[in-house]
């Protein structure tokens, strides 16, 4: 195991090519995460293609998302409310490339990810539903209710929109506190979910994220702006309340109003989970991937 992390100097540079170098010799598939490769510019690639080894590309979010080109197409979008801080869409549009021609798969973690790289394949996230053992439900009437949201991007995860919803909210009399989790241990997270009424994920990408996965699988209702378009794209459906920056007050304000709407979206999570996100189902397919490209 080599552990290397994604800061760039001289030095690392040097031990990853001295480790590219055993690896070669060890390894038939190289799997890269985020648009990144062992060396700087991509380097290793060329050099392992003429090895004879077989790359995947897994892309995961803004390592591929062009935010001209998202923000053009649509009003609320992940790029909202972002500055342009990541590489450009120039670069991407490099990576994309690089990956059409060196890659022997490619693979999203998200539907949305499709509108860049559409020749790639859909492989969600993961996760393990041995460490999120199922929760009880919620107590369904409450003096008041938990809302919780872990922004560990507030830019791009709408934290704002779901302030100022709070706030409307709170000063119209409705039971509700706002819980913000971010930068906290995992240990941490779990118990504000358990502590939880309503979780809320994103409200500007399209879809949801692995807090949303956490949630569902410990059976707390999610709301988070799903496209259905994107829905479409995947082939199922989550079990979220979607909601939009300038849909989620109403939406909360209808949520906390109906015990109903809550208990129903808390049951479906964690089945809907195993079905999509289980990590064994994720690893088979992972290795049906991998044998698909060297058999």
């Amino acid at each position: 195991m080599f552990d290397f992390d994604r800061l760039w100097t001289p030095w690392r540079q040097v031990r990853k090519a001295f480790a590219l170098l055993h690896l070669r010799k060890s390894y038939d598939v190289f799997h890269f995460h985020y648009g990144e490769s062992l060396l700087a510019r991509h380097r290793d690639l060329p050099m392992l293609k003429r090895a004879g080894k077989r790359i995947v590309f897994h892309f995961r979010g803004c390592d591929i998302r062009m935010r001209g080109l998202e923000l053009a197409r649509r009003a609320t979008c992940a790029c909202k409310d972002c500055p342009a801080g990541c590489s450009s869409d120039p670069e991407k549009e490099r990576l994309r490339d690089l990956a059409r021609r060196l890659a022997d798969r490619t693979l999203v973690a998200t539907p949305d990810l499709l509108e860049w790289v559409p020749e790639a394949d859909l492989m969600t996230q993961a996760i393990d539903l041995d460490a999120w053992p199922e929760l009880p439900p919620p107590e369904v009437k409450k003096d008041r209710y938990v809302i919780l949201h872990a922004p560990s991007d507030p830019l791009i995860k709408g934290t704002r929109y779901l302030r100022t919803a709070i706030a409307h909210l709170r000063s119209r009399g409705y039971p509700v506190d706002l819980r913000l989790v971010s930068g906290r241990p995992h240990s941490e997270v779990r118990q504000a979910i358990a502590e939880a009424d309503i979780v809320v994920d994103q409200l500007l990408v399209g879809w949801y994220g692995n807090f949303a996965i956490e949630a569902m699988a410990s059976s707390r209702p999610v709301v988070a702006y799903i496209r259905d378009d994107l829905a479409r794209r995947a082939g199922f459906s989550p079990p979220i309340l979607s909601a939009t920056p300038d849909s989620i007050e109403r939406v909360l304000e209808e949520l906390v109003a109906n015990d109903r709407v809550r208990a129903g979206l808390a049951r479906a999570g964690r089945p809907f989970v195993s079905r999509i996100h289980d990590a064994g189902r994720i690893a088979s397919q992972l290795l049906d991937c991998y044998r698909s490209i060297v058999g």
